[in-house]
Formats: C-alpha cells, structure tokens, sequence
C-alpha cells in the first residue's frame, strides 16, 4: 500500500504541475534558510578565529607614545608656520 490515493502518473496534468511548483517553493524557501545559516555559521566562527588572535592584536594596538609625541610636535610646527605666513604673531607677542 501506498500513502497516497493515486500515484503521480494517474493524476490530472494541472494537480502534477500545482503540487510540484509547490515542492519547489519549498524547496527555494530551504535554500534560503540555509544559506542563512550558512551565513551566520561563517560570521560566527570568524569572531572566534579574531578572539583567538587577541593576544595579538593587543600587541599591535598599544599605544607608541613617542610617535604619538612627535605627532603632535609636528602639527604644532605646521601650525605655527602656517600662522608666521598668514602674518600672525609667534611666540606669545600680542
């Protein structure tokens, strides 16, 4: 015995076609699931792979203070030149 009433072959044209569009809908809708879990899977495990290498990156952020330093000596030089060429006044004159 089979669980349906009529095998596929015996069925009218029109109900073959409705039932299979319907399993392909399906189907598509499954796809995209998965993809989407996919998705979420591969985002999640490249956060696990970027905590691992932590000890890494804290190495690589930590903070330079003497380029910090001659960072903002050289601002400060570029700032006052540009201010002795417009004619401003340099070293406290008022």
């Amino acid at each position: 015995m089979t669980d349906t009433p009529n095998p596929p072959s015996s069925r009218p044209g029109a109900d073959l076609d409705r039932e299979l569009e319907q399993l392909l809908a399906e189907a598509e809708e499954t796809v995209v699931r998965l993809r989407r879990e996919l998705q979420h899977r591969r985002a999640f495990a490249a956060q696990h792979a970027e905590i691992e290498r932590l000890d890494e990156h804290m190495a690589n952020a930590r903070v330079r203070w003497s380029e910090v330093r001659a960072f903002f000596e050289d601002v400060l030089r570029q700032l006052v030149a540009r201010e002795d060429q417009r004619g401003g006044t340099t070293g406290g004159e008022q």
